[in-house]
Formats: C-alpha cells, sequence, structure tokens
C-alpha cells in the first residue's frame, strides 16, 4: 500500500514541475491557489486551514459524498468543473479547475492516503494539500474534521495585512465544511 502512495506522490511531483514549467514557457507566473487582492509585489505564505463540523449523518454517507471528487463543485463554490476522473480510492486521480478571487487555476489532484469511512489525504498539482477524516459522532452522526495546506498569496511588503488574507480563507474553508453539511443533510 505505501508503494502506491509513494508512486502516487512521485507522480504529482512531476505533473508539478510539468505545470510549473509549462508555465514558465509561456512566459506566465505559474498559479497560486489561494489568491488575494493585493498591490505591489506579492509573496506565497504556508498556512494551514482548519474546518470541522458535525453531520446528522452516518460517516459512511458522509465518506461517500465527500471522497466522490465529482461532488466538489457541489460543496466548493469556486470549484467550476472536475473532470477526467480515474479510479476510486487510493490513487484516484482527476483534474480541477477553480476560480479564486478572479484568478483561474486547473491542476490535478491524487489520492495517496485512503482509509475506507475513516480518512482521505488528497495532493494538487497547485501545492495544495488536503486531510480529511471522518469520525463517528453521538447519535450515529459524522464529525467531518479538515485540514488544508495551502499558500496563500499576500502582499510582500505589508505583513499587516496577512492575518485578513487569512482570516478570509479561513472563513471560506469552514463554509466548505458546511456546505458538505448541508449537502449530506438534505439528502
Amino acid at each position: 500500500m505505501r508503494t502506491k502512495a509513494y508512486l502516487a506522490m512521485a507522480i504529482l511531483g512531476v505533473l508539478c514541475l510539468a505545470v510549473m514549467f509549462s508555465a514558465m514557457a509561456k512566459d506566465q507566473p505559474a498559479p497560486a491557489p489561494a489568491a488575494a487582492p493585493a498591490k505591489g509585489p506579492t509573496m506565497l505564505l504556508p498556512v494551514t486551514l482548519m474546518a470541522s463540523v458535525e453531520i446528522k449523518a452516518p460517516v459512511e454517507k458522509v465518506f461517500k459524498y465527500g471522497t466522490n471528487a465529482a461532488n466538489l463543485p457541489k460543496w466548493m463554490p469556486e470549484c467550476k468543473s472536475v473532470t477526467d476522473i480515474q479510479a476510486k480510492g487510493l490513487g484516484q486521480t482527476f483534474h480541477w479547475a477553480v476560480e479564486v478571487d478572479g484568478q483561474k487555476i486547473e491542476g490535478q489532484s491524487v489520492v495517496v492516503d485512503y482509509v475506507l469511512n475513516k480518512r482521505e489525504e488528497v495532493l494538487d498539482t497547485d501545492g495544495t494539500s488536503w486531510v480529511i477524516l471522518y469520525l463517528p459522532a453521538a447519535g450515529g452522526g459524522t464529525k467531518l474534521m479538515m485540514n488544508y495546506q495551502v499558500h496563500l498569496v499576500v502582499p510582500a511588503q505589508d505583513p499587516t495585512a496577512w492575518p485578513e488574507v487569512i482570516k478570509k480563507n479561513q472563513e471560506r474553508f469552514q463554509g466548505w465544511a458546511n456546505n458538505i453539511k448541508a449537502e449530506v443533510e438534505k439528502k
């Protein structure tokens, strides 16, 4: 199992390099995962965002919904499309297109860790990674816990603006967890 995960990470690394070199060849900057309007020079700030929510549905139902890549546009408003879904579970890959703060970004994702009804970890070519835990909660529900490692675009010369950029993205991320709850509970 670990060999497949390492192979998936190696493939993802090659994809990341391909995206970067492709952007450089076109004389365009490589896309940033979560942009923030900024005047002047910017930089990428590595941040870990966390969100959690309790869902009134069994773990199996929440896991099935949350790990279905085709559902991404339903709970992540910035996601405009998910295509080319290959396989399920460990090693699954898919292409996505998002629009964040007016910036269009496309990439590929690969599932590098997958434990049925418990956990999924996804690496993206834009440098982000996700870990989503599905934990049993009281009354037969599910505690959904999400961890998102991302590089946010921030003004390089104004560190006082960084907390606002982080807060905005944290609220956006918590909204995604809340959207999963709403989608699963309405079914």
